[in-house]
């Protein structure tokens, strides 16, 4: 992998435990390897195309110098974190010394190597406000936040009257965000200001993105950008007193305990507006009003004219080119396509509305809240929002059990025609690590981490995967359920435990997961692909249960593509003689070793005798058809290929 370094960065901040030490001023110094394909650059000679080591290192200083330390260990991490959870950067290097640390050496250093995953998650609640044409500004503002954050739940959206305005000041939309970040504080605030200066803010009421809270935490922080000496504080001040401000958060996650006020948010609700129902003391934006905007906004995009949506509308119409029609005509309209127009299924019209004006969508009662996350016109969606409308730009992919054998092998695949890869891992971190390393190397923010244990609380983790794995890039367009157990079973022994082993790693794990995907996939038209097996239909001796709960996953392919069309395609590849199963010999004595590897050998060659190739086969095949699958089988779901060599002939 290219490595970009900055040498012998000089700082000067407080550092130490000892009494000596503190409130004083020390100097480390600090050399960063950012760990990053510089190919591109290389060959274009262009600024943009490289790392902004620059950027980095500003950060860097001005994060330090305004912080205080015990360990170097701490200032080290500070560095890693900046790097590449802010910046992206796949790997980092960090060498962090300190002269004169004692009196019998010259210096002490710590030299840390650190990947994404690395980085614990964060929770926050961010409030996002506006009253110049707030409705546009806060879609177009949470479609930017599910770029560089998880969004776990949005609030309803409520009309507020005005905080120390002037009469006849336009009413304000608030609203709350719940999401899971790996950004420090410093960094968070740093994105809500990039969105708010994307959307061209040049006063508060324009559009508003604070952080409420960052978890538990009350500190103080400041940015670089502000004035010399601003302090920022968390949880911000209008969280203990503000109407507009409690409610949207109460709303969002109403048990949360306020780390000040040490009472839920539900409770100081409740306390401040005095009534039960918290939520009825303000309006709340209802998808009538989201819709009569997307209107308004196909109306500019028909007269050939730029705006935020114009892009989502365009590619809207891509997949149905009546909807002009049917909008000038006046038809309702839900999800952004008109009613009754298959395939997707749409909300009931209301009575007596077929041909109206656009007061015909007052019948519609969604807060804009569940239209953002639900309709598939929603330009905070996944579908309509991916890479700011780049409609050409690479699709992710999760594949469960990634970090080796089979798994690794169609990550590898996927990644070589252009995906972006959510490697998932349980315990093979290492593996993990170093398939990580070699995807961003190859092409540099092109793969990601997530680790989870597939057999216990599933349907809890299968929500955490894929809702982490969508919000790495926005988006998420398949999903290749790998992740197996396979081990022999022999009858007359089988124990409850290990039935519901083999039964929650192979059948219960891809129906969940593909259960939470399916809202993501539906947006991106994506597919599912499960690794199924030739014993599903052919049953093999002494592994029974393994068999039954293949035979399980064949089923559920076929259920999931039925219930899933036509928004997802869901398919199945099953293997036969491909990769024997991976033995542990380290505690079987040598001449059990020779034995069994022996026995093994003729078991082996019999499978491979009932293969027509007469060979094995290899992952590289395997893998070759869930890429034919996830990109090129677009009118094909709910069938299972057999990459067996011919040896299903032979049943």
């Amino acid at each position: 992998m290219d490595v970009v370094k900055i040498n012998g960065l000089c700082v000067r901040t407080e550092v130490g435990f000892s009494p000596h030490e503190q409130e004083k001023l020390q100097e480390l110094s600090i050399t960063i390897h950012l760990r990053t394909s510089i190919k591109k650059a290389g060959e274009t000679d262009r600024v943009e195309d490289t790392i902004n080591d620059k950027t980095i290192t500003k950060e860097v200083l001005f994060h330090v110098e305004n912080k205080t330390y015990n360990l170097i260990e701490a200032v080290a991490t500070d560095v890693a974190r900046i790097c590449v959870v802010r910046h992206g950067v796949p790997s980092v290097k960090v060498i962090v010394t300190k002269p004169n640390a004692s009196r019998f050496s010259e210096s002490s250093s710590v030299t840390i190597e650190r990947h994404w995953e690395d980085f614990d998650w964060h929770e926050a609640h961010i409030l996002l406000g506006s009253n110049k044409d707030p409705l546009r500004h806060l879609t177009q503002a949470i479609g930017l936040l599910k770029k560089k954050v998880t969004v776990i739940k949005l609030s309803k959206a409520f009309w507020t009257k005005p905080v120390m305005a002037g009469d006849g000041a336009d009413d304000f939309v608030d609203m709350a965000a719940f999401v899971k970040t790996k950004l420090d504080i410093v960094g968070l605030k740093h994105v809500l200001l990039d969105i708010e200066c994307q959307l061209g803010r040049v006063h508060k009421a324009d559009i508003d993105l604070d952080i409420s809270f960052y978890g538990s935490d009350i500190a103080e922080y400041m940015l670089d950008c502000a004035p010399l000496g601003k302090q920022r504080v968390v949880p911000h001040p209008e969280t203990l007193k503000e109407a507009y401000v409690i409610i949207p958060l109460a709303d969002v996650t109403p048990d949360f305990p306020h780390p000040q006020a040490k009472k839920s948010l539900k409770t100081m609700a409740k306390e401040i507006t005095g009534l039960e129902d918290f939520c009825s003391f303000y309006s709340t934006v209802q998808e009538k009003d989201f819709l009569g905007m997307i209107h308004n906004e196909m109306e500019v995009a028909h007269e050939g004219r730029n705006s935020c949506l114009t892009n989502g509308y365009r590619s809207l119409k891509e997949g149905y080119p009546d909807i002009s029609e049917s909008m000038s005509n006046g038809s309702p309209v839900s999800n952004g396509i008109p009613l009754g127009k298959e395939p997707v299924k749409m909300i009931n019209p209301v009575p007596g509305t077929s041909k109206q004006n656009g007061d015909s969508l007052s019948g519609l009662t969604k807060s804009l809240s569940d239209v953002f996350l639900v309709n598939d016109f929603s330009v905070a969606s996944p579908g309509l929002f991916k890479d700011a409308g780049h409609h050409d730009s690479p699709g992710v992919a999760l594949v469960t059990g990634a970090a080796k054998r089979l798994g690794a092998c169609i990550a590898r695949k996927l990644h070589a025609a252009g995906y972006r890869i959510i490697i998932h891992y349980n315990k093979s971190k290492a593996e993990a690590n170093n398939l990580l390393t070699e995807l961003n190397s190859v092409r540099s923010n092109s793969a990601s981490l997530i680790e989870g244990d597939l057999t216990c609380d599933l349907n809890t983790t299968a929500q955490r995967i894929i809702t982490e794995a969508a919000g790495v890039w926005g988006r998420l367009d398949v999903l290749v359920n790998n992740a197996s157990q396979y081990y022999a079973t022999r009858l007359g022994s089988v124990t409850e435990e290990v039935w519901e082993d083999l039964v929650r790693a192979n059948l219960t794990s891809p129906f969940f997961l593909s259960q939470a995907a399916y809202p993501f996939l539906k947006a991106s038209k994506g597919s599912i692909v499960n690794l199924c097996d030739v014993h599903a239909l052919r049953p093999k001796v002494k592994y029974s249960v393994y068999c039954i709960t293949k035979a399980g996953l064949h089923m559920c392919t076929f259920s999931l593509a039925k219930e899933f069309a036509p928004d997802v395609r869901v398919n199945g590849v099953a293997p036969g003689c491909i990769m024997w199963p991976e033995e542990s010999w380290d505690d079987v004595p040598v001449d059990e070793r020779k034995v069994r590897l022996k026995e093994n050998a003729r078991r082996h060659q019999e499978s491979i005798s009932k293969v027509p190739f007469g060979r094995k086969g290899e992952p590289e095949n395997v893998a070759d058809a869930v890429l034919f699958l996830s990109k090129s089988a677009e009118y094909i779901t709910g069938q299972i290929i057999a990459v067996d060599g011919g040896r299903s002939l032979h049943q």
